[in-house]
């Protein structure tokens, strides 16, 4: 009896002993949490990276409601909120989603993204000095918090572009710099040493930025960037030294260089230069656009009915304008359709630059892609005007696209730039885009974007460039009726470093103004000055060497002024 009593204790004493040793119950649960939120977050992702998004959201919000303790639950909102904004194109969502992660996981590293995203699209809504000061706030917030974040160098890259776009170059010129101070590599840093540059242009310091420039191709000779700045050496060489020297022997015809055609070319409208060299012509009398190689021999001749003004966009984009479309190099065709009274849009057209309504397309939604083989009618267009509103624009002179994506076009008929964002799928060969529209400009004739997204357009009846920034707002007007600078503001080019150039065909010059729009000099097209025959110069263009193209449409010859 007494050694079964024993043997009883024995075993009570090994039970409580076990229970002593294992670990309570809620760690099990928690255990099986966190397997069960990585299991759902895997799946998660994988449902999305294979296009099957709605799966996949349903994986990640059961990590948010049921597992919201989870290491994984930071990053399931990050992802929801990722997929909001590059996905279905909804900021607000998106914002949401990165403010839940900032509040609920302050000290979790996926924090620092979320702040930096939410920067990202207050930068991209821009418009006011609050909104961008929000996402400057938001990009700092990255680097005093997150110190040893990836997300440090793209925070102080972009919050030096929120406090440039703030008017603040001096504070962004400080944010650039202070990434000599992270350790490591930083993969934005050729972007920060262009946008250094650039700003050290703007504040009065060229010798700086070519310093700057020539850094950057040394330490990232296999960046884009450092194509760019290239180019820009060579323009601010030419504007900074050698004008100091002789302004006059800026630019001298090229003996060497020679396009001429007089026997096929009609009539001449536009010429464009691309990266590579390249010159594109167009001729709408002949419903064609002639390609160049380097030399200037003929390449190639592009057939497009009412071919008319060529425009280069930044991000290296080549449209052509011609009747009720724009045309792409590569032979994709665009149409738009456009509100035919805009304020049954509540689009704002007040003078003094477009609205945040009329950036953002007023509400008018996106229409969707057109099989390129279809045709309507008189009629069919007719009712569908009555439905919706909308008309196709006839007359399209010029088209361009900025690096955001927005389309801008000259409506020839109501004499106004139209703006547009693309349609929710996107890549089909033609498409039709709606918008707002621009008429603080009227009768425009010329279209251009730069690098930095800032608009150029040339009103023929004010006899001026009026200049927006990348968000809409109205940022100068040079010439003017009151003024008299420009006699026949006809064509304009922005070359690597910033510089504008418009064509005056009245008084036979090009003036010259720097990236901050003061005057820089005047180069004469009469023809004793540049001791070559010039009859009537339409257009012109900035090659990648610094080198000046003008179409003579009297002569019908291009020139070379190097």
């Amino acid at each position: 009896m007494n050694g079964t009593r024993h043997k009883v204790c024995l075993l009570l004493a090994a039970a409580v002993a076990l229970l002593i040793l294992l670990p309570p119950p809620e760690t099990f649960a928690q255990s099986g949490g966190r397997d069960l939120a990585r299991a759902y977050f895997e799946s998660g992702m994988d449902l999305m990276r294979s296009g099957r998004h709605q799966q996949g959201l349903a994986d990640l919000q059961i990590i948010v409601e049921s597992y919201p303790q989870s290491s994984y639950a930071d990053d399931a909102l990050l992802q929801i909120g990722i997929h909001h904004q590059e996905n279905l194109g909804d900021p607000a969502t998106a914002l949401k989603y990165y403010n839940t992660v900032i509040l609920r996981y302050a000290d979790s590293e996926t924090a620092a993204e979320a702040y930096l995203r939410k920067g990202l699209i207050l930068l991209e809504a821009g418009g006011s000095r609050e909104r961008l000061a929000e996402a400057s706030a938001a990009f700092d917030r990255v680097v005093r918090f997150y110190p040893d974040s990836p997300a440090v160098c793209r925070s102080l890259v972009y919050s030096a572009l929120a406090l440039k776009q703030m008017g603040e170059p001096k504070a962004a010129l400080s944010r650039l710099l202070d990434l000599r101070l992270i350790q490591g590599e930083c993969p934005e840093a050729a972007q920060a040493d262009w946008e250094a540059a650039l700003l050290l242009m703007e504040t009065g310091y060229p010798l700086e930025a070519m310093k700057r420039l020539q850094a950057l191709r040394d330490r990232h000779p296999d960046s884009p960037e450092a194509s760019q700045a290239l180019e820009a050496l060579a323009m601010l060489y030419r504007m900074e030294i050698r004008s100091r020297k002789d302004a006059s022997a800026l630019y001298i015809p090229d003996p060497s260089f020679s396009i001429s055609a007089p026997e096929k070319w009609k009539n001449l409208r536009s010429l464009r230069v691309l990266a590579d060299g390249r010159l594109l012509v167009s001729d709408r009398g002949r419903n064609s656009v002639y390609v160049f190689n380097r030399e200037g021999r003929l390449a190639e001749s592009i057939q497009i009915e009412d071919a008319d003004q060529i425009s280069i966009s930044p991000g290296g984009e080549v449209l052509i304008g011609g009747g009720k479309q724009a045309v792409a190099l590569d032979g994709g065709r665009i149409t738009f359709r456009a509100p035919k009274s805009l304020k049954d849009h509540g689009v704002d057209t007040e003078v003094g630059g477009w609205s945040k309504g009329a950036w953002r397309m007023a509400g008018v939604p996106a229409a969707s892609p057109r099989d390129e083989d279809e045709d309507e009618d008189d009629e069919d267009d007719d009712e569908k005007d009555k439905d919706d509103g909308l008309k196709q624009l006839e007359e399209i002179s010029r088209a361009v696209i900025t690096t955001s994506g927005i389309f801008l076009t000259i409506d020839g008929d109501r004499d106004r730039v139209d703006i547009f964002r693309p349609p929710s799928s996107p890549g089909s060969a033609v498409a039709t885009f709606r918008g707002g529209a621009i008429q603080s400009v009227p009768d425009p004739v010329s279209l251009e974007v730069d690098r930095e997204n800032r608009i150029f357009i040339i009103s023929e009846k004010e006899k001026e460039v009026v200049i927006f920034d990348r968000n809409g707002r109205e940022i100068e007007r040079l010439g003017g009726r009151k003024t008299g600078t420009f006699e026949e503001p006809l064509d304009m080019a922005v070359d690597a470093a910033g510089n504008l150039f418009v064509l005056d065909g009245k008084a036979e010059q090009v003036s010259v103004f720097s990236r901050t729009f003061e005057p820089l000099f005047s180069i004469s097209l009469d023809s004793s000055a540049l001791g070559v025959e010039v009859k009537k110069v339409v257009s012109l263009s900035v090659g990648p060497d610094g080198s000046l193209y003008l179409l003579d449409a009297g002569a019908r010859v291009v020139h070379r002024l190097n």
